[in-house]
Parts: C-alpha cells; structure tokens; sequence
C-alpha cells in the first residue's frame, strides 16, 4: 500500500458493494420478535435479563445471570441492506465481548447507521445456557431547539 493510501482497518472488511461478510444469524423460531430492548428498555431470555440504559443518554446496558455463575456476552454489529441488494444481511465488523460473574455492566456502546441492529449473544458458562438478544442501537434525541 503506497504511504498515501491508508490501510484498510484490521479485521473483516464492511459491506463495500462487491463483498461482504454474509450473516450467520442464530435460527429461532419464526424469526425474532421485535426486541423489547428497544421497546420497553429491560428484556428477559431464560435466565438473563438485560436493561438498556436511559433512551436520553449513551446506550449501554446491565446484564445479569444466576447468582454467582460466569458469564460471556458478545455483541456483533449487523446491518440489512437496502438497493439492489435488498435483504441481505451482512456483518459490520463491530463485536465487542464482556465477561463477569452475576451480573456485569457494559459500558457505552456506539449508535448504529440507517438498516443496523446489535446482536447480543449470552453464555452461562457454569450451565451452558445461550440467548440471543436483538436490539437497534439508536441515538439519543436530539435537544438543539433553535433560538428565537
């Protein structure tokens, strides 16, 4: 790469038109159901629960578990594509991972473009269990009323 042309970011490269890192989204039953992440600000899949913070403010979450058990959750970036390639689903690139034991907080988390959505993956690494959680990573509302 010429020392005027910058690299590309490491890691899998984002949807440019001719490639793209297809999905592999986990199968459920009929699909997902509109997240109540988003909704209602706190869902519940078997024994997690997770709440998103205030909608005023930088999106992070809370998650919790059982008491006193190990737990791992990987968030992974999406976005649906739109145009000529309608319907395809495609990695961003974004994952972040978090570890903890009962219950862990993870920090802000980056506002998504037009068509993107977060999937959150929780493991209970004492039991095994595993649930997906689906939410649209949104941006705070804006405050800037004009000045009369």
């Amino acid at each position: 790469v010429p020392a005027t042309v910058s690299a590309p970011p490491p890691g899998p490269a984002d949807f440019n038109g001719a490639s793209a890192i297809m999905a592999r989204l986990p199968a459920g039953q009929g699909g997902f159901v509109p997240p109540a992440l988003n909704s209602e600000g706190v869902e519940r899949r078997g024994s997690f629960v997770i709440k998103r913070s205030s909608p005023f403010g930088p999106t992070s979450m809370r998650v919790y578990g059982l008491p006193n058990h190990r737990l791992k959750c990987t968030l992974r970036g999406y976005r649906t594509e739109q145009g000529q390639y309608r319907g395809a689903t495609v990695f961003t690139g974004y994952k972040k991972v978090w570890k903890g034991k009962s219950s862990f907080h993870t920090g802000v988390i980056p506002d998504g473009g037009v068509g993107e959505f977060d999937l959150t993956t929780c493991r209970d690494l004492d039991t095994g269990e595993v649930q997906h959680f689906r939410s649209v990573p949104i941006a705070p509302p804006s405050y800037d009323y004009p000045l009369s």
